[in-house]
């Protein structure tokens, strides 16, 4: 592979990333778990607590429920916040299942 560029520091940081994507792939070819990110713990939880707070009664559940949304909410907030968006040409809007 033949990288180019304006100054041998930008040569370096592109070498450097591209040995680290080789790693990974790498890495992910010998071992077949993978940690889903990019909020999908966060809403696996939701869902999960959402499960468990329909078997409990009383105002317990509503406190369940509430921190289910705060889960969420996190995982539809952090695309915001980086440089990327993780859903294109969609706007945020936090709704309740």
């Amino acid at each position: 592979m033949v990288l180019r560029g304006g100054a041998e520091q930008f040569i370096e940081e592109a070498a450097r990333s591209l040995n680290d994507a080789i790693e990974i792939v790498r890495r992910s070819v010998k071992n077949a778990t993978i940690v889903p990110g990019g909020g999908a713990i966060d809403m696996e939880l939701s869902r999960h607590l959402r499960d468990f707070a329909r078997g409990v009664a009383g105002k317990g559940q509503l406190f369940i429920n509430a921190f289910a949304k705060a889960l969420e909410a996190g995982a539809y907030t952090r695309p915001l916040f980086s440089s990327t968006s993780a859903i294109p040409d969609t706007k945020y809007t936090l709704s309740t299942p």
